[in-house]
């Protein structure tokens, strides 16, 4: 997956485009980035410790407003199938 993000920000570099990652690619890059740290003293580990927990969480909670956006997507998606069949009906009356 690494070679796939540096391709594509390569290859954005490249071509002039400017790249713009998602937030799962930029949680990817920083935890590989932070697994890569290599802390010489407790007090570094711990912080390293304590970055690799926060982004866990992150990730937690990236997936559940992920699902939850999705969830809302298709709610909405309902309601304006709903409204247009409404409307439908509405003008099928008023031609009537």
């Amino acid at each position: 997956m690494r070679n796939k993000l540096l391709d594509k920000i390569t290859k954005s570099m490249l071509l002039r485009e400017r790249y713009t990652p998602d937030f799962k690619s930029s949680l990817q890059a920083l935890e590989e980035i932070v697994s890569t740290i290599n802390p010489r003293s407790d007090r570094d580990r711990g912080k390293v410790q304590l970055a690799k927990e926060q982004i866990f969480n992150l990730k937690k909670q990236f997936r559940s407003l992920d699902e939850e956006l999705g969830t809302l997507r298709e709610r909405v998606s309902v309601l304006e199938e709903d409204k247009g069949d409404n409307q439908n009906k509405a003008l099928d009356k008023a031609r009537k």
